[in-house]
């Protein structure tokens, strides 16, 4: 509008916009002039709206033409003529801008004096308008990102709300349960265990041996039940964890792991970790929970080392141990060998690239987990909880490692990972399970995946 104000004598340009449901034109943030005196008439135009085929602007869109007016003063169909006056304005151009056959825009021009229609003025300005559909409708898109944007983040934050929700639920269930087993059958087999020593110390004058004997095992093995009993209420729901804090309850569950296990477990924590948030406090000790048993069951570790610190973002937990895994330099080195074959480097160092993760886990808890473990060492390119959408993360972002969930909705990781196998991946895989089937291991190691 500056270029056609500034080039062509008129003293002020403004656009129109259809509202989204197609109603009215409204007038738009969009305008300029060359001459002082004239916002009156742009404050009026502000508070205008135009039903199709009203006015000029109405009619332009309607038409989907451009339209003349010699002058607006004499016009009895411009509504704003009373406005018009008062500022001077005359001559006036209405100017469509169309995408196939929408209006996207009504451009709008005026002079300060009468003037006939100038047919070739109009095509050079129809041609210049012509080319604003291109970034009116970039405008459009972007104005489109932005609110997807603004709905994604607010889904974002609802599917947290509902995960947090999920994990109280299930807590309170856990506690529920926890309650149960101590209050009532933990205290039946103390019971239990009490009546079988006075029984025991009856026979104990002149009794059967044989029964002294099955009644000493009965004993013991009701010991050892109200033992197994009272670990499971402690994991079901750690009392320490809502009494004591995270803290405790992690040093607690690291001693209770080195004394069931013949694993060295060792605990340390920041100073001024007191008031975390019991939400958060849940979370972190059952990362720490699944991560120590997966630990104690599969990595045939010695050592371990847990670690609770405060970082500029929040808190960071760290669990690291001397079990079996993958060496890292060696994932650096083959990724170096098949991605850089038939490749040199002249006159400078080649830049050290982080290897890239992608994970794929459907337990909101475990992959949070992970995703922390990653930061850092590795660049984490994505987190998907379905096997549908790890293929197309995958084809879309190829990433040097996939670490994903046997079991996971929609579709499994076993068959996601045998698809992309099949349109030739080069990832490396690593799969998480909590299953004990030995056939989900003998299936992973299949030539296909």
């Amino acid at each position: 509008m500056r270029r056609v104000c500034e080039k062509t004598g008129w003293v002020i340009g403004q656009s129109w916009i259809p509202r989204h449901d197609g109603t009215v034109l409204d007038c738009s943030p969009a305008w300029f002039t060359v001459a002082a005196g004239l916002e009156e008439f742009r404050k009026y135009s502000e508070a205008t709206t135009f039903l199709p085929g009203v006015a000029l602007p109405g009619g332009v869109w309607s038409s989907k033409q451009p339209a003349w007016i010699q002058d607006v003063t004499l016009d009895p169909n411009f509504l704003r003529v009373h406005a018009a006056g008062e500022v001077g304005l005359k001559a006036a151009l209405g100017i469509p801008i169309l995408t196939g056959d929408e209006v996207l825009a009504v451009i709008e021009f005026f002079m300060r004096e009468p003037r006939p229609e100038d047919q070739q003025l109009v095509r050079v300005i129809s041609a210049v308008a012509a080319q604003l559909d291109l970034v009116i409708e970039r405008k459009r898109a972007e104005q489109t990102l932005r609110e997807n944007e603004r709905a994604l983040h607010a889904s974002y934050v609802r599917i947290r709300d509902l995960a947090g929700r999920l994990i109280t639920a299930q807590e309170a269930e856990r506690s529920r349960i926890a309650g149960d087993l101590h209050d009532d059958v933990n205290q039946q087999l103390a019971g239990l265990s009490i009546a079988l020593s006075n029984v025991k110390r009856r026979l104990h004058d002149g009794g059967d041996a044989t029964i002294q004997d099955e009644l000493t095992g009965l004993q013991r093995r009701t010991i050892d039940l109200a033992d197994v009993i009272r670990n499971l209420s402690h994991e079901l729901h750690p009392g320490v964890l809502r009494h004591a804090g995270l803290v405790a309850a992690l040093k607690g569950y690291c001693a209770d792991v080195c004394r069931q296990h013949a694993i060295k477990v060792t605990f340390s924590a920041a100073d001024g970790l007191d008031g975390i948030p019991q939400e958060v406090a849940l979370c972190l000790y059952r990362v720490a929970q699944e991560a120590l048993r997966n630990i104690a069951a599969h990595a045939g570790a010695r050592k371990v080392h847990v670690n609770l610190r405060s970082t500029e973002d929040g808190l960071e937990l760290v669990i690291a141990d001397d079990g079996q895994g993958f060496n890292l330099d060696d994932q650096h080195r083959a990724t170096a060998r098949n991605r850089g074959a038939g490749t040199s480097s002249v006159g400078s160092k080649p830049m050290k690239r982080r290897t890239r993760v992608l994970l794929a886990d459907d337990h909101t808890i475990v992959a949070e987990g992970l995703a922390t473990l990653l930061k850092g060492d590795f660049e984490l390119v994505g987190t998907v909880n379905n096997g549908s959408e790890l293929i197309n993360s995958a084809q879309q972002l190829r990433p040097d490692i996939i670490v994903a969930d046997i079991a996971m909705p929609v579709l499994s990781g076993l068959e996601a990972l045998r698809r992309l196998k099949a349109a030739q991946s080069d990832a490396k895989i690593i799969f998480l399970t909590m299953h004990a089937d030995a056939q989900l291991a003998t299936e992973a190691f299949h030539p296909q995946i």
